[in-house]
């Protein structure tokens, strides 16, 4: 899927900014007025489901469709936080969390095979 390698190579850079926003190196919370976790947490969410489609479309082994769905849970985690309290400890480990999976995802956008 041309557009999840796309998605991939863009949500790159932000994970980075998370991670420094993180690590304590930067401190920027919003692009263009959304949060920056917003962002990431959307991205997630955005990449995981394109890819549990194409794996549908390429008839690709089940393997595909249990990535997608261990993958996603942060992201939808972080939506469901903003609805609903979470524990503390859950909401703090958040960044770390969709930075992680963001640079997991920007790095394998790398790794155009086929």
């Amino acid at each position: 899927m041309i557009i999840g390698y796309v998605l991939g190579f863009v949500f790159l850079p932000l994970s980075i900014l998370l991670f420094s926003n993180a690590l304590g190196f930067t401190s920027v919370s919003s692009l263009l007025g959304i949060p920056v976790l917003l962002i990431g947490a959307i991205g997630i969410i955005a990449v995981e489901i394109g890819d549990i489609i194409d794996s549908h479309i390429h008839g690709s082994p089940l393997l595909m469709y249990f990535t997608g769905t261990i993958l996603a849970p942060p992201g939808l985690l972080y939506l469901l936080s903003l609805a609903v309290k979470l524990p503390a400890r859950m909401t703090a480990a958040m960044p770390i969390m969709i930075a992680s999976f963001l640079f997991v995802e920007g790095v394998s956008s790398f790794h155009i095979g086929e």
